[in-house]
C-alpha cells in the first residue's frame, strides 16, 4: 500500500472531484500503518465516516496530553498543517513541492511560508541595538 511512499488524497473539505497523489513521509506512514492494523482496514477509505468535529477532538485530546493547550497560540488540525508547511520551508523543500503536498491551488498561498521564514531571518539578523 505504501511501497511508493505516496498516498491518494481526494478533494479538499467535502469535495470528492479531485484526487492527488502526495508524498507520505516516514512518521505519518508508520502511524497510518498502525491505525490501519488496529482498525482492520486493508483497502478503501482510511477514515470512513469520521467528521471534522471528531478529528478536532482527537487533536485537542493529543494537545491536552502534551500540555500544549495552556500555552499561547491556536492549536487545531489546521495549525498542524501550517506547522508542516513551515517545517518543509525551513528545511529548504522547494515551494512547488510544498504547494503540491499541501494541495494549494495557488503558489501565492504557499509563499506565505517563505515570507514567514524571511521575516524570522530578518528579525534574527537585525536584532542588534541601534
Amino acid at each position: 500500500m505504501f511501497k511508493d511512499r505516496k498516498i491518494a488524497v481526494w478533494g479538499k473539505g467535502k469535495s470528492s472531484k479531485s484526487k492527488d497523489l502526495i508524498r507520505f513521509f516516514s512518521v505519518p506512514i508508520g502511524e497510518t500503518k498502525s491505525y490501519l492494523k488496529q482498525n482492520s482496514i486493508s483497502k478503501g477509505k482510511t477514515f470512513p465516516g469520521i467528521s471534522k468535529t471528531e478529528i478536532d477532538m482527537v487533536i485537542k485530546d493529543k494537545f491536552q496530553e502534551l500540555g500544549l493547550l495552556n500555552k499561547p497560540g491556536k492549536y487545531s488540525p489546521h495549525s498542524l498543517r501550517h506547522t508542516a508547511g513551515q517545517i518543509m520551508c525551513d528545511k529548504k523543500v522547494p515551494l512547488e513541492f510544498i504547494q503540491k503536498t499541501l494541495r494549494h491551488s495557488s503558489m501565492e498561498t504557499t509563499m506565505v511560508y517563505s515570507q514567514k521564514a524571511i521575516d524570522r531571518n530578518y528579525s534574527k539578523k537585525m536584532s542588534f541595538n541601534i
